[in-house]
């Protein structure tokens, strides 16, 4: 019988003739069980950057149809309030874009 720790601090025991190939499948297993996740984590992060624009144009957007609904039933206020918001909405995006593009242009600067 052979007793392994496992990094979590699990104890398994292998009961054979060959307790070392049965670690070894063990290990397989959990590497494959790693690469899977892997490869799952690897697609989130594909989309990770364009959450924060697609949020701001999404809200753009959303307070546009606001100020147009608003402004065909004759609510001057809102629709003053819609474009304020949308104001507001366009210069943080407007900022992200020219922050990402100083940041991107200021590590091209620093790698050579």
């Amino acid at each position: 019988m052979v007793f392994f720790f496992t990094s979590a601090g699990i104890l398994v025991t292998f009961v054979g003739p060959h307790p070392l190939l049965m670690f070894l499948g063990v290990l397989n297993e959990i590497e494959e069980s790693f690469m899977s996740f892997k490869n799952n984590n690897d697609i989130k992060d594909t989309f990770k950057p364009v959450k924060t624009p697609v949020a701001l144009m999404a809200v753009f957007l959303m307070f546009f149809f606001f100020s147009r609904l608003f402004g065909v039933l004759g609510l001057d206020n809102v629709v003053n309030i819609c474009y304020f918001i949308m104001g507001i909405t366009l210069v943080l995006l407007f900022a992200r874009f020219y922050i990402k593009f100083k940041s991107e242009l200021s590590s091209k600067f620093r790698s050579s």
